[in-house]
């Protein structure tokens, strides 16, 4: 589907809970996420628009990562351009997509994948990781990511004082998920045996 966009709303492409690709095309919102928007066209199709992170161009629905449920995040390469002018805002189908629409689970997936690579396994004493971690290095992933993949927000950052410091707050979790060159460093942080 060749979508181009009338320069004349590009500028303000909503107006009337619609979403304008030209002056006699448009898209109905269906919700108006923290940036960028939910479309649905004529045949009921869902599409995301982008809007402007103050990096770039990406969608991010915070409701939908909080809850789990839908995409929640598309980075701003992953949009294909449906302009002849690569400033205009993109749109993508929920439909033909194969990859670049995040959902929550795709990020706690991806941490963990980070998290079980070679740079970071030897914190852990098998598969089993922590799933508070997963959490709090998904949720600073996802709130921090404003045009790039999450993939390259993850490998961009070393997360070992994070590690560290969540084994520190939660010592009762030492035993099952650290290994034990793990607790050896932790020894060094002055967590003791008896708190763990």
């Amino acid at each position: 589907m060749e979508l181009e966009m009338n320069e004349k709303y590009y500028y303000e492409p909503v107006k009337d809970n619609k979403y304008y690709l030209s002056k006699l095309e448009y898209m109905d919102i269906v919700k108006y996420a923290d940036v960028g928007y939910i479309l649905q066209n004529k045949k009921k199709e869902i599409y995301y628009a982008g809007d402007y992170s103050g990096q770039g161009f990406i969608f991010k629905d915070c409701e939908n990562y909080e809850k789990g449920e839908g995409v929640c995040y598309i980075p701003e390469f992953a949009f294909s351009i449906e302009s002849k002018d690569e400033t205009y805002s993109c749109i993508s189908s929920d439909n033909s997509f194969e990859e670049g629409l995040y959902c929550r689970n795709d990020i706690y997936d991806l941490v963990r994948a980070e998290l079980l690579s070679d740079e970071y396994k030897d914190n852990f004493k098998n598969d089993d990781l922590p799933l508070g971690l997963v959490e709090q290095i998904s949720d600073d992933v996802f709130y921090i990511v404003d045009w790039q993949y999450p993939e390259s927000y993850l490998s961009e950052n070393d997360w070992t004082d994070v590690i560290k410091e969540y084994f520190i707050e939660k010592s009762d979790e030492i035993d099952k998920y650290a290994s034990e060159e793990i607790k050896k460093e932790l020894l060094e942080y002055g967590v003791s045996y008896e708190e763990i």
